[in-house]
């Protein structure tokens, strides 16, 4: 019952990786202290701008742009850096745990291919008993192998209607 559970829940996982990294990524890379100060300190500078009339007050209305231009860029600066740093790491993220479950799976079914997932009476899968239970040899069992194939189809397919 473990052995069903487990390799159910790896193939599960597996096919849910890209999903995965995709909620984990935005929160892990979001916006710095540094960002969020400076895109108060630009709305702040944009108050003061529209407060001031341009044509009266020039200078002034001049400086506060060069300080808004100044700030913009810098927020550019930080935002290019962040997007950087989170496609680079979705990458490795996404890879890594496709690794990891890529070679996970083998492995298991490596240990456990004398083992059935689910024993059935022989009569109930008839026509593909030997195939399903291949390589474990116990009629009407269901290998580890074809349990892991046959649940990483359908997450795929399940994981591909919802991404």
């Amino acid at each position: 019952m473990e052995l069903l559970i487990y390799s159910s829940l790896i193939s599960v996982l597996s096919a849910f990786v890209p999903l995965f990294v995709k909620i984990l990524i935005p929160w892990i890379y979001r916006k710095s202290k540094q960002e969020i100060q400076l895109q108060e300190e630009a709305f702040e500078l944009r108050k003061q701008m529209s407060e001031i009339s341009m044509v009266d007050e020039f200078a002034k209305h001049a400086k506060l742009q060069r300080k808004l231009n100044k700030v913009n860029d810098e927020l550019k600066k930080l935002a290019n850096e962040r997007l950087a740093s989170s496609m680079k790491g979705k990458l490795y993220a996404t890879y890594s745990l496709r690794l990891l479950f890529t070679l996970l799976l083998p492995c298991i079914i490596w240990f456990y291919r004398a083992v059935p997932v689910i024993v059935f009476p022989k009569e109930r899968l008839w026509p593909v008993s030997e195939i399903l239970s291949w390589p474990t040899g116990v009629p009407g069992g269901i290998s580890v192998a074809v349990w892991i194939f046959v649940t990483n189809r359908v997450a795929r397919k399940i994981a591909s209607c919802l991404t």
